[in-house]
């Protein structure tokens, strides 16, 4: 890397094995990857007319398969992030795919790949100075798969009020939707258990809620109370079997895998700093978890659904206490 300067550029490569697995101690999604990035910036601190910075990006990524060196991915980015003099920034991404994307992953079954087309994507960030009370944040995502005329967008508001320095409000409302969007829904097995595998053309909406307020009481103890609703609808249209090159063709598969999905979580932590590196955390959680295939249009007759069905409750108490090392060897000697 070279990290100063107006032009700077970062190369890195990371890869992982097929038995590499953290997910006792994280959360991975797969493993058996090997990606190489590079980075090109161009950084400009000084001022110049109504921009008080400004830096722009070009990247570049090759990802393959660890264990053969099976291409993945090859992609393009150009990015600008600019702030200005009234301190708002803006901040756009485009990033393209011309030869598309080989997932070894969405079959379900290793050594099968379903092959995606080239793929172009758009994201355009406008956020007004974070340092006055009432902050506002628009994200707005464009995607295109001209091949198989696949397209998708997502809207992204966030505003956040900030009462003073103890008090704030934030609200993160995100609405997207995907048509003709491709996915594996079911394998089938003969009875020598070979597999077919079929994928379905489904057109997917999702709406994400979250309200979250928090109250610093003092330097050491300070609330914080949250709500968020996921709902999430895939409706299908067609299925198809998944050829062994990785494309699909089309199959008189019957099913029903339509999904209405709703996740209502509702939590209270209060949390306490006793001491340096120590503290005391009292949780509430409240959570509400639906799937049924049944596809409705109306909000709140959703959400009026959601609030019947059972719910879980957890309250926890959690204590971490830092012990300093020279402080017991002082005290043994």
């Amino acid at each position: 890397s070279k990290p100063n300067g107006k032009f700077q550029y970062y190369i890195i490569r990371e890869q992982a094995d097929k038995v590499y697995d953290p997910n006792d101690m994280g959360f991975l999604l797969n493993n058996n990857y090997a990606s190489n990035t590079l980075h090109l910036y161009y950084i400009e601190q000084k001022p110049r007319g109504i921009m008080v910075n400004t830096t722009t990006r070009l990247t570049s990524m090759y990802n393959t398969l660890f264990e053969s060196s099976k291409f993945k991915y090859f992609g393009l980015e150009a990015a600008n992030k600019t702030t200005y003099s009234n301190y708002w920034i803006s901040h756009f991404v485009f990033t393209a795919s011309p030869l598309g994307f080989r997932d070894y992953y969405e079959p379900r079954i290793w050594g099968s790949v379903y092959r995606k087309p080239a793929y172009y994507n758009l994201d355009a960030i406008v956020a007004t100075d974070s340092r006055k009370p009432f902050y506002v944040r628009w994200q707005a995502t464009w995607l295109t798969m001209p091949e198989n005329n696949s397209h998708g967008w997502e809207l992204e508001l966030t505003p956040r009020m900030r009462f003073s320095d103890r008090a704030t409000l934030t609200l993160d409302v995100t609405y997207s939707k995907t048509y003709n969007d491709y996915g594996w829904v079911n394998t089938a097995f003969d009875s020598l258990m070979q597999p077919t595998i079929f994928f379905g053309k489904r057109n997917v909406a999702t709406l994400n809620t979250m309200l979250a307020g928090r109250y610093t009481f003092s330097t050491r103890t300070s609330l914080t109370l949250r709500l968020r609703h996921y709902w999430s609808q895939v409706d299908y249209d067609r299925y198809y079997s998944l050829k062994h090159d990785g494309s699909l063709e089309n199959s008189d598969y019957q099913g029903d895998h339509d999904i209405n999905f709703n996740a209502f979580t509702a939590d209270a932590q209060f949390v306490w700093y006793f001491a340096p590196g120590s503290e005391l955390s009292v949780v509430w959680k409240n959570a509400i978890n639906s799937f049924d295939n049944r596809m409705i249009s109306n909000y709140f007759d959703n959400l009026d659904r959601t609030f019947n069905t059972p719910q879980a409750n957890s309250f926890s108490i959690r204590v971490l206490y830092y012990l300093d090392y020279q402080y017991i060897r002082k005290l043994m000697k």
